[in-house]
């Protein structure tokens, strides 16, 4: 019945203390008690507690914790459960091995140890496992996705092996569009395999942009979140955004708790196209509303009936969580035996 939140330990987000409020609120509001803490190298849980304020005024208190025979704790609240709101991307720290509370999600699972090749090299296994069981084609639910590493951007260090899998996923895309008739012209991501906050991604149609990268762009995908360094990148074919919101191009963002749709919220961008990563400077976040989840018209062939896109965005979801299970428990695997 107590839980621990451990939030990102910064503290000029607003918007993510916004977030973080709302979180303990919905927490609280079903039954819990929850307290926030927060993460020092010290650990020895004596420091003051912080006081966090959110973008429209909303405070919460962040206590530091301590972690003493295996035992986390927050000043003298010792929780039953850590929840854990932080990808420590920079590195895990290792104390959090010892903690004998449960800790979900996994802290083994943070962009310190995962790579977005893995989790779709998970994804489109359980992805055609699916497409087998419902009688569908599995290209229409599976993702292209190739590692390329190590890379270095800055010192031009693999940039031609990330052209070489660009040209090989386009020339792919271009023989299953050619089956599947459709009209769109290929383009592919080329993402940072370990990174997140939308850093270190590009859009691109062909080798050839890759050969003739500018400085400006090299920077760009040299460093991730935190400075991390981009060591590999995940080469992916691209796929347009059909769901449009007020003419804006907008991604539909699914949120379950254990296998359970419970909502979602709607990614637009004022600044950004149907090929284009939404998750950058100008986002605007929507209400998830399932009718808005609609094709637009001209999609549609004559006497063809509008699919149950909540059914569709859904069973992705599920699926993509299915794939997140896969890593964590091969990542509990190799760790056992080191």
């Amino acid at each position: 019945s107590r839980l621990l939140v451990l939030p990102e330990s910064h503290t000029s987000n607003l918007y993510y203390i916004e977030n973080l409020y709302y979180l303990v609120s919905i927490l609280k509001d079903a039954g819990f008690d929850v307290r926030v803490g927060w993460y020092t190298d010290a650990l020895d849980g004596d420091a003051a507690p912080i006081l966090l304020k959110s973008q429209t005024g909303k405070e919460l208190e962040a206590v530091p914790i301590r972690i003493q025979d295996g035992v986390l704790s927050a000043g003298d609240f010792v929780p039953d459960l850590v929840l854990l709101n932080n990808d420590f991307s920079g590195g895990h720290p290792k104390p959090l091995d010892q903690v004998k509370q449960p800790i979900m999600p996994s802290h083994l699972l943070g962009w310190h140890s995962r790579k977005k090749s893995e989790h779709f090299k998970h994804y489109n296994r359980l992805a055609g496992e699916f497409a087998q069981i419902v009688g569908i084609d599995p290209w229409l639910i599976q993702i292209d996705t190739e590692e390329v590493g190590p890379v270095n951007f800055n010192e031009d260090r693999g940039i031609e092996l990330v052209a070489e899998s660009v040209a090989r996923i386009i020339s792919r895309t271009e023989e299953a569009y050619a089956r599947h008739k459709v009209a769109e012209k290929p383009f592919v991501f080329v993402k940072n395999n370990a990174g997140t906050y939308g850093m270190g991604i590009m859009v691109v149609h062909s080798a050839e942009e890759l050969r003739t990268m500018n400085r400006r762009t090299k920077n760009k995908m040299s460093v991730g979140k935190n400075r991390s360094a981009i060591e590999s990148v995940a080469v992916q074919e691209g796929i347009p955004t059909t769901t449009l919101v007020n003419r804006l191009a907008a991604e539909p963002v699914i949120y379950l708790c254990g296998g359970d749709l419970i909502g979602g919220f709607l990614r637009t961008n004022t600044e950004k196209g149907v090929e284009e990563n939404l998750n950058s400077q100008g986002m605007v976040f929507k209400k998830l509303c399932m009718s808005d989840l609609r094709l637009n018209d001209e999609e549609l062939a004559d006497g063809d009936e509008e699919p149950e896109l909540e059914l569709v965005y859904g069973a992705v979801a599920r699926i993509s969580a299915l794939a997140a299970g896969c890593e964590l428990a091969e990542r509990a695997a190799r760790n056992s035996t080191l």
